[in-house]
Parts: structure tokens; sequence; C-alpha cells
């Protein structure tokens, strides 16, 4: 063969392989042409670099006494305090306590108050310095300043004075705006209810307050919304659909609208979360066992059960260690049984069908099996090794998909499931044995495989919107970070910073590194090189 003909050979025998390999799902990768820039921020080093809360202020360590610098390595406090004595705000204020047990408040290294020997509890601090941020709380008992957000530039500090809670709402620009009795909380987001209301705790009652001007909603309950309590506190923080909010008074539960209304009658020991936009039926309690009423509170299923979920015209009831699946026409589907180590668990996703999972207690809590539930009663039965979530996000609301995988001859089947549907499938090439895969979530549209062989670590990401697959097997990685503005992710993996492209370019961008830091368009990172700690500023250009 003439050295033309070996050129055409090999030509025509990788076209043909390179359309083998997108036949089944590959897609080759090209490199990007833009050019990585790395600036060391503290060409000097120090002994360590911290982050906190507050991401454009750090701690650094020089000598064994710390000191702040912000983001881009300037000096704000020279390195004269102890760990303890440094303590973060909102709007980059922080408290120091000097060496001769002063206690500071400043901000961008200026003194804002000296408060060592104020009186009372709290501190309502004016800075002269800043007029975009001219007030700020700082509760002495605890060194803490006011840093519940409720809403814009308005914050909480709840303040302790004769022995009875005081609220504090706080805004920014105008200081001090209301003072109410009790504890206020922030209750949480949940399903599609909107961040608009407050748990304000008076002794042993409970109002739910509006977020925007502090009205009284709901009042003299012991406890509003569903199980998940406050800190420190038995009474609920968070609420699933505030059309049926959980309501309990002198040991009595009930569902009300959030104008007071009452849907179920306070007339149960207790009543299940409500998620659904539009529930038929409620899960309560009588005499420490379960039934389910409908709205009208008829009762549909009798109180018989050990526990019961009421899932749109799906029953999932216990009794007796076994699990029935039943349709509203009290019609079984499905039912199974429990070992005495094993608890069940219901997670509701966007009101359109719900996973039930059987878990081994015994086994660090590893579900046996999984079910999917849809709204029309349907059901699917999952092994969990071949079984993932996926949660997609998006500027508007959470979609949560789930996978689930085989492996059948040299091929990998990946399933991406909406409900009981199929909403895409993958077909990969199994280059070694898999021993596990995993997916994991890296942009709104994205899912990550890792595939897991004693050869190292395979991966793909899957587009779950148009169906993509792109591979690439150069690196191990872990825990990727998305920038959704610039379509690029960043990962520390054994002390290496990677970096990747929409379509999983992956560069090695940095060696020895600790940590990363996000903040707007910039990646940070802090590196430790012969005991010497260093802060960088990763940049595109």
């Amino acid at each position: 063969m003439t050295g033309k003909s070996r050129i055409a050979f090999w030509t025509i025998t990788l076209i043909i392989l390179f359309g083998l390999l997108g036949f089944v799902g590959y897609m080759m990768i090209n490199e990007y042409q833009e050019e990585i820039v790395y600036q060391n921020l503290t060409p000097d080093g120090y002994e360590d670099i911290k982050t906190n809360e507050n991401t454009k202020l750090l701690t650094y360590e020089k000598n064994g006494k710390f000191g702040i610098m912000d983001i881009n390595g300037n000096i704000i406090e020279e390195a004269l305090y102890e760990f303890n004595n440094i303590s973060y705000g909102y709007d980059d204020y922080y408290r120091v306590l000097t060496s001769d047990n002063k206690i500071l408040i400043k901000r961008k290294g200026k003194l804002i108050k000296d408060i060592t020997n104020y009186e009372g509890n709290y501190v309502l601090l004016k800075d002269n310095y800043d007029t975009t941020s001219s007030y700020i709380i700082y509760v002495i008992d605890s060194n803490s300043f006011a840093t519940t957000n409720i809403k814009d530039d308005t914050y909480v500090a709840n303040v302790v004075e004769e022995n009875k809670y005081k609220s504090i709402i706080l805004n920014t620009k105008d200081g001090i705006i209301q003072e109410l009795d009790g504890y206020i909380g922030k209750v949480k987001e949940n399903n599609n209810t909107l961040d608009k209301y407050l748990i304000q705790i008076i002794e042993d009652k409970v109002n739910l307050l509006s977020i925007y001007d502090y009205t009284v909603l709901l009042s003299d309950y012991s406890r509003i919304g569903d199980e998940e309590n406050i800190p420190g506190y038995i009474y609920s923080g968070s609420i699933s659909n505030d059309n049926y909010i959980t309501v309990c008074k002198d040991n009595k539960c009930g569902v009300v609208n959030n104008s007071n209304e009452i849907i179920i009658p306070l007339l149960y020991n207790d009543v299940n979360k409500v998620e659904q936009v539009e529930p038929s039926y409620f899960a309560v309690s009588k005499d420490e066992k379960y039934g389910i009423v409908n709205t009208k509170n008829e009762e549909v299923v009798e109180f018989i059960y050990d526990s019961a979920v009421a899932y749109n015209n799906t029953f999932i009831l216990t009794k007796d260690n076994i699990v029935y699946i039943m349709d509203n026409k009290l019609n079984k589907q499905y039912e199974t049984k429990l070992n005495d180590n094993e608890q069940l668990e219901q997670v509701l996703y966007n009101d359109e069908y719900v996973k039930m999972s059987i878990h081994d207690m015994l086994n660090a809590g590893i579900p046996r099996k999984i079910l999917i539930i849809d709204r029309d009663n349907g059901i699917k039965e999952y092994k969990y090794e071949e079984f993932i979530d996926i949660i997609n996000v998006d500027n508007k609301m959470s979609k949560t998909y789930y996978a689930v995988y085989n492996i059948k001859n040299n091929e990998v089947y990946v399933d991406v499931y909406d409900g009981l549907s199929i909403k895409k499938s993958f077909v990969l090439i199994q280059i070694y044995k898999i021993n596990k895969i995993n997916i994991e979530t890296v942009s709104s549209s994205e899912v990550l495989l890792k595939m897991s062989t004693n050869n190292g670590d395979y991966y793909s990401i899957l587009n779950i919107d148009t169906g993509n697959i792109i591979i690439n097997d150069a690196v191990k990685k872990l825990n990727i970070k998305n920038n959704s503005d610039k379509n690029f992710f960043v990962d520390i993996e054994e002390g290496n910073l990677i970096y990747y492209k929409q379509d999983l370019i992956s560069k090695k961008l940095e060696e020895n590194v600790i940590s990363s830091i996000e903040v707007t368009d910039n990646v940070y990172i802090i590196k430790k090189i012969n005991n010497i700690v260093y802060l960088y500023r990763i940049t595109q250009r």
C-alpha cells in the first residue's frame, strides 16, 4: 500500500468510526480557543484564608493572628485578633474585639460604633460613611447582627427584654420601622407557596403575619403550618399550600385558608401536610388512628390505620406493618409488608406524582424499593440502585425528573422520566464493566452521568431537553458548580480546580486548591503551596 493509499485508508476509517460513535450517542469534543487568566491577589501569602457567609470578606491568618481582607485581596483589618474575636454581619459590617476588650462595629475598616459600655441588649447603628446602608442592629447578648432578612432591605432582630421576646423590624434605609411583641420567624417556602408570611410567637400562641405590612392574618393558634419547626420552638415555620393551612388549638387540628376561613374544622389530633394545589382529600388522625376525609369533612377512609397520606385520588395507608395503596373508591392497587426495621417515606413532586420509598434503617436508611405513583393511580416500581432523582431548576419553578438505567450487553440505557412518562432516552457504549452509575444536576437542562468502573470513572452530560449526549473520560470529578450566566462549571477534586464549558471541555485550572468562591462573574480560589496560602481570581478572555 502506497503512502497516499495509507492516508486515504485511515481517513476513511476515521470517518466511519466517528460516524458509528455519533450513531450510538457520542459527540466528539473540540477545544475552545479561549484563554484562562490566573491573577494572584495575595502575592506575599498567608498561613490561612477562611471564607464565611459574607463572601465579599475573608478572614486571613498571619503570625498566628487574624485579620480581614476583601475578595480582591485588599487588607481591611490588620492581623491583630483572635479568630473568635471577629464576626460578620450583612452589607460588609463586622464586629471585632480588641486586645483591651473593646467591642467595635466597623465597615470597610472604618469605625461605626464603640459599644463597649452600651446599656441595653440591642444597638441601632447609623453608618455615616455610606448613605445606601445607613442602619444596622447589633444584638449584644448574642454578639450577632440582625441578619434574618425578611424582604428586600428589611431585617428582623429577636431580642430579649425582661425575659420576654421583642422583635425589632429594621430597614437599612429607614432604620427601625416597627417593634412587635414576641418572636418573629420567617415562614419557609414549600412547593408553590410564595415568600409572603411571618410567624409570630407570643408565649404559647402563634400568629401568621403578612410579610408586607405585618398585619395579622391568623391569630391565637398553638400551631400554624406543617411539621417543620422554628429552631428552639415547637411551632411550625413551613406552609406547603396557603389555601390549605394546618392549624391547631387546644390540642385539636383542622385546616383553614389564609383568610382564616375554615376548610376542615378543628376536630382532629393531627392533619398531615397538604401539598396539592387543589386537594380533594385530607389525611387526619383521631384517637391515635388515621383516616381520610373529603373537603366536606365526610369520612372516606375509616380511622383504623397507623398512618395515612392523601395524594389526589390515591391513598397510601399502613396498618400492622402492611402498606396499602388504594384509589378513592377503596380499590386496592398495591400491597407490601414492611419489616420491623423499615420505614415508609413519601415525597410529592409538582402535584403530578409521588415517590414512595421503603427505607432499611439497619442499612444506613438505604431504600429497598421505590414506587412512583401518578395522579391517575398509575404505579411503577424500581430498584433503588437503578433510580435517582434529578432536580431541574429554572427561574420560575423547580421541576423534578427521575432517571432509571439498566445495562444490556455493552450498552447503557438511561431513561429520564417525567411522572410515569419517559421524557428522553439515551444509549451509551459501555467501555468497561460498570459497577455503579450516579446522576446529578449541573444546570437547568443538563445532568451528569458518572459511570464507575474498575478502570476509573467515565462521564457523560445528558441534555434532557435536546437529547444530546456529550462524553468525556478525561478527569475525575464531583460536585460541579454551575454559573448559569456563563454556562460553565467549576469543581474541586483532590486538590485540583477543574473547569468545564457547556459541552464538558475540561481544563485543569489550578492545583493545591483548598476551596473556591463564586462572586458575580468571577471565580476565586484559595490554594496552599509549601504551607503558604494564596487567593487567586480566575477569569476568561
